[in-house]
């Protein structure tokens, strides 16, 4: 029997999607062809939020020295708002376009809890990252209370208020179009932070880590923003591959002993399932509060 010709259709459309999004060098040139073709077969499925707000923040820390009181990078205020609620008002302004967001989960460590809570209340649930075992640790402690869900997790940083909302919201639409088992946003740009690799024919197949891999950074690639979403199934899966082969008496056997996400999900998921960067983004999207020199930068960049 010969397959019916809406869903012959529907695999030329899936096909030609996947093709443009991975000419990473001309997305902006086909963006218009893939909006097109994802509105066309974007299958709606709800968003579950978690923005990762723990972790040392030794960096951020460090650069601090005498010039000012600590404040735990998350709850920097920018443009009189903190870092955190600028994300997540970011998200869930996004209910307006037509997304079934759940209610966000925020993963905090013990010195952050009680002033995010303060700021955050009960709009957010929360789960604890007890000790900064890295950014992939801080989402497997979410694990219990999103086990049963059925829908696409949104993990992101709590400390990325750069974000456009638009950026998430393509981001969302075109994983829900293309079914990958993971999405993100890059920027292209010199000497990217945290470098995306790709093969030959340009189909995502690792993420570098110049932080804690002390990976090198090319002359000229793509960057991720600090926000990836993942159908749940291919999230909790792609995790416990990780747990089950590097965690070893309450350690992970990786660099500086921590699960950074972007880079071992990407790689873990990118070996048998389809991983999609889209080089969509603004640059300065990428630009995150690392360290203190990176506040009046963001603020800057807010304004414009």
């Amino acid at each position: 029997m010969k397959p019916h010709k809406s869903k012959k259709q529907g695999i030329k459309d899936y096909t030609k999607l996947i093709t443009l999004i991975n000419d990473w060098k001309n997305y902006k040139n086909n963006e218009e062809k893939i909006m097109k073709l994802t509105k066309k077969i974007q299958k709606k499925r709800a968003v579950l939020p978690i923005i990762v707000a723990a972790g040392k923040g030794t960096r951020f820390k460090n650069s601090i020295g005498n010039k000012t009181k600590f404040i735990d990078k998350n709850l920097v205020k920018i443009n009189n708002k903190p870092a955190v609620k600028h994300v997540l008002n970011k998200i869930m302004i996004l209910k307006e376009k037509g997304i079934k967001i759940e209610k966000p989960i925020v993963v905090v460590n013990p010195k952050n809890k009680k002033e995010i809570i303060t700021i955050l209340r009960n709009k957010v649930r929360y789960v604890f990252q007890k000790k900064p075992l890295g950014t992939g640790d801080a989402v497997y402690q979410t694990l219990p209370m999103i086990k049963n869900f059925i829908g696409d997790v949104l993990v992101i940083w709590g400390s990325q208020p750069l974000i456009r909302e638009d950026t998430i919201y393509k981001t969302i639409i075109i994983h829900q179009a293309a079914d990958s088992a993971m999405t993100f946003p890059t920027a292209k740009c010199h000497k990217p932070y945290a470098p995306l690799v790709r093969n030959k024919k340009n189909r995502v197949i690792d993420s570098l880590e110049s932080h804690l891999e002390g990976a090198k950074k090319p002359n000229y690639g793509e960057d991720n923003l600090g926000i990836f979403i993942l159908n749940n199934k291919s999230l909790i899966n792609g995790i416990k591959k990780i747990i089950d082969k590097y965690y070893s008496k309450n350690k992970y056997l990786l660099p500086k002993g921590e699960f950074g996400f972007p880079n071992m999900m990407i790689r873990t998921l990118a070996k048998n399932n389809t991983v999609l960067g889209l080089a969509m983004a603004d640059k300065r999207e990428c630009q995150g509060i690392k360290e203190f020199e990176d506040v009046k930068l963001v603020e800057k960049y807010m304004k414009t």
